[in-house]
């Protein structure tokens, strides 16, 4: 009886040995919540800033990561 305890922890141990090591888990960066403007915004900062706007004036901002309505005179108008 000792011996097959003693054979079964000798499998034990071993067999534990033999596992593969873990692998790092690779971290990825969060997106940057982007970069709050202060002020008026108009249609040339936001293409200026890498920015691009559709057909119907609706910019997207790429500092701020925000909608813009461009669809008005003089500056845009943040989306919800």
């Amino acid at each position: 009886m000792k011996q097959i305890v003693a054979y079964g922890l000798v499998l034990v141990v071993a067999g534990c040995s033999q596992q593969p090591a873990e692998s790092p888990v690779a971290r990825v960066a969060a997106p940057s919540p982007g970069q709050a403007r202060t002020g008026k915004v108009t249609r040339e900062m936001i293409l200026l800033d890498g920015g691009s706007c559709d057909a119907a004036d609706v910019c997207h901002d790429r500092k701020s990561q925000r909608n813009y309505d461009c669809d008005v005179p003089f500056y845009c108008v943040p989306m919800q």
